[in-house]
């Protein structure tokens, strides 16, 4: 094990500098939940996740247990040939990827992000308090907080549960992603993602 031990107090500024800038990245994109039945998984509005911005917290099966998380990693790259930039510069290849060490900041922008139900959320209420509040403005961490809010509900749904996404990369692409789920105790432990460009 590697111990970094400093006595100068620039150095030490530098790294706590760098960290706050590391985290000021990290909150500006959103992690959405599907947390319906036994596996659970957060799906950022850029497409993929930072594996330092997620860590080791995701695909958690079966998600009533601590620890059941199943995640390691997750990428999203799209590349074209003979691509002008917007300044006139032009390219023989030009990637924008996301993931795996990169966080995609600079490439994927979010556009929308929706969480619709077949069925209004159960309000669980516990010596007259309910068991799940949020509060608008707070600054949550995926590696902590399954944000998972229902912003519509619609009964003729063909999933229990659907994450619609839109993200922009810098190539001018869109992608369009819905992540279906359902509760029914026969079908609750796996997702079905659909992507469009």
């Amino acid at each position: 094990m590697t111990v970094f031990r400093t006595r100068s107090p620039q150095a030490l500024f530098l790294v706590l500098l760098l960290t706050w800038a590391a985290r000021e990245t990290d909150a500006q994109f959103v992690t959405t939940w599907m947390d319906i039945g036994e596996m659970h998984h957060g799906y950022s509005d850029i497409g993929a996740h930072n594996d330092a911005i997620m860590g080791q917290t995701g695909l958690n099966w079966p998600a009533i247990l601590r620890g059941s998380n199943h995640y390691r990693a997750q990428a999203y790259w799209i590349g074209v040939k003979n691509w002008t930039d917007p300044s006139g510069q032009p390219w023989d290849y030009r990637v924008a990827r996301n993931g795996l060490h990169v966080d995609g900041s600079s490439v994927f922008t979010p556009v929308e992000t929706r969480l619709t139900a077949r069925f209004e959320d159960t309000e669980v209420i516990v010596d007259g308090v309910p068991s799940f509040q949020y509060n608008q403005g707070t600054q949550l961490s995926p590696q902590h907080d399954k944000l998972a809010i229902v912003d519509d509900v619609d009964p003729d749904l063909p999933a229990d549960r659907v994450i619609y996404q839109r993200y922009r990369s810098i190539l001018g692409i869109d992608t369009e992603r819905w992540v279906y789920a359902y509760a029914n105790e026969q079908h609750d432990d796996y997702h079905i993602i659909r992507r469009r460009m």
